[in-house]
């Protein structure tokens, strides 16, 4: 599977979660919800930064659209930090930051879906960006142990 499939299937996943996480209003079952998505989200981030991003800065007509992307984990990252401190998952402060957060999501994934994949498939052949999906899956299933 390509890396490009790989990465589409986890944010979908993490669509999911943190529309669950918005919209639940159980202080214990967004406190579950959102350990499994920043779980999930910062190994698929720090993946996706190492085996796709490092290899697509390597190229001219990718730099700047990896930079991006790296740039957008890294805001995310932080208000990522600023939820998983707050005891207070049931505050209306907590619920607007992880709506933030939701926005940021949505519009990494439409413009990486749309610009950065088309770039990939630009500069990577099927057999690279197959086996930079075996990579990804690894090295992610790595980072959440």
């Amino acid at each position: 599977m390509s890396i490009l499939d790989r990465l589409k299937e986890d944010h979908e996943e993490a669509k999911q979660l943190i529309t669950r996480i918005v919209e639940s209003e159980d202080k214990d079952e967004r406190k579950t919800l959102f350990k499994e998505f920043a779980s999930k989200i910062s190994a698929h981030n720090e993946a996706e930064e190492l085996v796709f991003y490092k290899r697509m800065e390597k190229h001219d007509e990718s730099r700047f659209t990896a930079l991006e992307g790296e740039e957008e984990h890294d805001v995310a990252d932080r208000v990522l930090q600023s939820l998983g401190k707050s005891t207070a998952k049931d505050s209306d402060r907590w619920t607007a930051r992880a709506t933030v957060l939701k926005e940021l999501l949505e519009h990494h994934v439409e413009e990486e879906e749309d610009e950065a994949f088309e770039k990939a498939r630009a500069v990577f052949s099927a057999d690279e960006l197959d086996a930079m999906g075996e990579e990804f899956e690894r090295k992610k299933q790595s980072l959440m142990k």
